[in-house]
């Protein structure tokens, strides 16, 4: 098997054209798809792709930096979340507890 070149941009004049052609029928597309597209398209997100071998096939830098932070966005989210329904129910709980006492 022979290693598929990655590749990075536009290659010629032609490319660029349908790049920008790509653009401007944005605004021709539904709302629901246009914003999908401009948020995978913000935070770098690719369709699938064939698959790389050999030398091409590594994950970048920045793509892996971006995954750690995300992760930790997420974990840090989760963990606010559950503090959050656990002192909630605390509070409920407590709160009941009193008028029960009345």
């Amino acid at each position: 098997m022979q290693p598929v070149a990655s590749r990075r941009g536009p290659r010629c004049a032609t490319e660029r054209i349908i790049l920008s052609t790509h653009l401007l029928s944005m605004a021709t597309t539904s709302a629901p798809d246009r914003v999908r597209q401009i948020v995978h398209e913000a935070l770098g997100m690719r369709p699938p792709q064939p698959a790389e071998y050999g030398k091409a096939a590594r994950i970048g830098a920045l793509r892996r930096i971006r995954s750690v932070i995300l992760l930790l966005a997420l974990l840090v989210a989760l963990g606010v979340a559950t503090a959050l329904s656990v002192g909630v129910i605390a509070f409920l709980a407590g709160f009941l507890l009193e008028q029960a006492i009345k």
